[in-house]
């Protein structure tokens, strides 16, 4: 009940510096006046002791006001008031004007003083009002005698009135702070309404205010009537139920268990199916929580129209499921022609490789039984006869060898590309001797390691080395660099040959099957840098090509990135 009505600490000390410079300004006046009725032998100089010590107190904590603390500040202004008019009591009894300010105590303790302040206050006011009544009682004054001339006096009465102007004052001054604060106040929550309200209407969302109790739509803000089909006063009074889909799982029953989960656990939020007025259905994302308002706990509610989304949710979802039913198609299909392929590989390794051992076999019966008796054009054609069916049978080799690649189960381990290419250029060096060619100038750089499959990884070193060997013998002194290329995060192996090189123009069909830009001038069967291609794609990486005629080759492939602390092969110079 005495709690003080000033929360703001702000309010409080601007009402105790008003009453502050009222105390001052008119406690030094009515001191003025007493002491002009000291001099006109109306009054009691001692009745003016006590305010003029009071006032300079006063003015002393206004002064020191900065380190003075408020409660003290507030006890000294109220204390001085309580003081002057007890003092007058006491000198002046029942007759003093100055005992109106006991009022005026009361009044503005209840402003500036804490419950228990206040409490302490009014209990020493009554305290000394008690004394001085007692004291008069039993001693009557002097003054006594003097109240028909008191009456007559222009300057009692002056003085009186100062002291009624002063406690009404000091009153209007503290209800003066009070009346411009609360006007202030309104004005500050009115401005806040009106921003709140544009910044509600301009809300893409639909907000609703609704009772905690039946689900009534008490306000609605935002885009309501753009979304539902009807402005406020239709909407107001609504229930969930009439502006959802009417069917479970979008009825009251299902909103009442969203509205209680919100009380419950706090802020909900999930899809609904909401219908316009008009009776078309569509989607939207409901938000609800519970808040205070006006004391009452509200359920405010924000409806975002989703429907465009679920619309293409749902078209994904469509075109996912198509796709899902077409990839298992295509990978049906894929299975079919593979096994297809599987059952022509083996036709080819044993269908076919059957009659060319018995065309060879023939041929070297022919040659070695009835090769005195033949011609020397029938022995060439035996010889051409088995040459061909050793070059089919390469060729049934070469292309089982590439049929298997995307088969073969892909390993991956650390692989050092320096070891490992080392080793090949040895293979085909020994391969080599003896046969009468001339001898290769091998170089080989520093090569990385790489994580990925050794034995894939030698199949493509392997037919690039070789490729390379076999050009670069073409020329008078053949060079074959093997090497690494940094681009970007990638490491690329270089092979490069001095050989007759090619037309940039034909690169393409150097990686195809079968394909052979020299003809038969080089021996070969046009199937080992398919492989390359096909191998390397296998492995996640990428192949590529460029020479000039008559200016070398160089093949470069890449496989990843390398293996973190760039641990590199050993530089091996190795000359044929």
């Amino acid at each position: 009940m005495l709690a003080n009505p000033l929360e703001d600490d702000r309010v409080r000390i601007k009402v105790l510096d008003l009453v502050h410079r009222t105390v001052i300004g008119l406690g030094t006046l009515a001191i003025v006046m007493g002491l002009s009725r000291v001099v006109l032998g109306t009054g009691d100089w001692r009745a003016s002791a006590t305010p003029i010590v009071l006032v300079v107190v006063v003015a002393v904590s206004w002064i020191l006001r900065d380190r003075v603390p408020t409660g003290l500040r507030a006890g000294i202004v109220l204390g001085s008031l309580l003081a002057t008019a007890c003092g007058a009591l006491l000198f002046n009894g029942i007759t003093a004007p100055s005992g109106i300010l006991l009022m005026v105590v009361v009044v503005l303790g209840w402003l500036v003083l804490p419950g228990w302040a206040l409490l302490a206050a009014m209990g020493t006011e009554g305290a000394l009002f008690a004394a001085v009544a007692w004291w008069n009682i039993h001693h009557p004054l002097s003054f006594l005698s003097n109240l028909e001339t008191l009456n007559r006096s222009p300057v009692v009465w002056t003085n009186v009135g100062v002291m009624y102007v002063l406690s009404g004052l000091i009153t209007l001054a503290a209800v003066r702070v009070l009346v411009r604060e609360l006007h202030d106040r309104m004005l500050r929550i009115s401005g806040s309404e009106a921003r709140l309200g544009a910044i509600l209407a301009g809300v893409h969302d639909a907000v609703f205010i609704q009772d905690l109790s039946d689900g009534r739509i008490l306000e609605i803000h935002g885009r309501c009537e753009e979304m539902y089909g009807a402005g406020a006063d239709v909407l107001r009074g609504m229930t969930v139920e009439q502006l959802s889909a009417g069917a479970p799982p979008w009825t009251q029953v299902e909103a009442r268990g969203w509205m209680e989960r919100a009380q419950r656990e706090g802020p909900q939020s999930f899809p609904w199916k909401a219908r316009h007025l008009s009776g078309t259905e569509f989607w939207v994302e409901v938000s609800m929580r519970i808040f205070p308002l006006d004391g009452i706990d509200r359920l405010v509610v924000t409806v975002t129209d989703i429907d465009q989304s679920m619309k293409d949710r749902e078209r994904l979802r469509s075109f996912n499921t198509a796709l899902e039913a077409r990839v298992q198609e295509r990978t049906a299909q894929i299975r079919k022609e593979r096994e297809a392929m599987e059952e022509f590989s083996y036709m080819v390794s044993h269908d076919l490789r059957a009659p060319l051992r018995g065309i060879d076999g023939f041929a070297r019966v022919l040659e070695e039984d009835f090769g005195t008796a033949l011609l020397e054009s029938g022995r060439e054609m035996t010889t051409r006869i088995r040459r061909g069916a050793a070059r089919m049978g390469r060729l049934i080799d070469a292309f089982l060898s590439l049929s298997r690649v995307d088969r073969i189960p892909v390993k991956t381990e650390e692989v050092d590309l320096g070891v490992l290419a080392a080793e090949v250029v040895d293979e085909i060096r020994q391969a080599a001797s003896g046969s009468g060619g001339k001898p290769v100038d091998w170089r080989i750089g520093s090569l990385p390691s790489v994580h990925s499959d050794p034995d894939l990884v030698r199949q493509v070193l392997a037919n690039l080395a070789a490729n390379a060997a076999k050009f670069s013998g073409l020329v008078e002194s053949p060079i074959v660099r093997i090497d690494r290329i940094r681009r970007g995060e990638f490491d690329w192996i270089e092979v490069v040959d001095n050989g007759p090189g090619f037309d940039a123009s034909q690169s393409e069909k150097l990686f195809k099957a079968f394909s052979r830009l020299h003809g038969d001038s080089v021996e070969g069967i046009g199937i080992g840098l398919a492989t390359v291609k096909r191998i390397v794609e296998r492995l996640g990486g990428a192949v590529e090509a460029e020479g000039r005629p008559g200016k070398g080759a160089t093949f470069r492939f890449r496989l990843g990135a390398t293996v973190p602390g760039d641990r590199t092969g050993t530089e091996l110079p190795v000359r044929s």
